[in-house]
């Protein structure tokens, strides 16, 4: 079973958002231990910063996030397990991370499964381990929790709107200039 998100939104918001833009926020799911949740982004231009991270553990309540970072083709860039120091103040000590002191512009896949679900290769094709497994239900819980920060520094604590919000704010703000062009003066 395998989760994709809305892979246009993402792109839409880092593509549009000015670099001192709040992270992106991205929730979900995992019902089972060999389920996969896809995150599509792309970034418009080369940023000094990139960091993406989980805040999934929640101190052992919930499931032990992997992370995987893939070209937009499928090639494998890496893996991430337990890496808390992305963003301390949120993750617990079982999240993963990845922090890059330069990204380029491009478009990138982000893999998150259960820990034990690794990558068979170092393409997306290739698959995962637990692909043909029965699935079983992920016990504890298998809510996930991803951000994506393309800005030139880490990320603050502050609460970042959802990307549906932003995007439903940003189609009412054009809606609204429309109408404004529209009216007679």
């Amino acid at each position: 079973m395998k989760t994709r998100l809305a892979p246009l939104a993402a792109a839409l918001l880092l593509g549009a958002l000015p670099a001192s833009a709040a992270p992106l926020h991205f929730t979900g799911s995992l019902d089972y231990h060999n389920d996969i949740a896809t995150i599509s982004f792309t970034l418009d231009k080369d940023v000094d910063e990139f960091s993406l991270w989980t805040d999934s553990y929640l101190d052992g309540l919930n499931f032990d996030p992997y992370a995987t970072l893939w070209t937009g083709d499928g090639v494998l860039i890496g893996w991430s397990d337990d890496d808390p120091f992305i963003h301390p103040a949120t993750q617990s000590d079982a999240d993963a991370g990845f922090h890059f002191t330069s990204f380029l512009a491009g478009d990138y896949i982000l893999t998150l499964t259960a820990l034990g679900n690794f990558p068979l290769g170092g393409a997306l094709a290739d698959g995962f381990l637990l692909d043909a497994a029965t699935p079983l239900p992920i016990s504890g819980g298998g809510d996930w929790s991803v951000w994506i920060d393309a800005t030139q520094g880490n990320a603050s604590g502050n609460g970042v709107p959802e990307p549906s919000t932003l995007l439903l704010g940003l189609l009412g703000a054009g809606a609204l200039a429309v109408r404004a062009a529209r009216r007679p003066r």
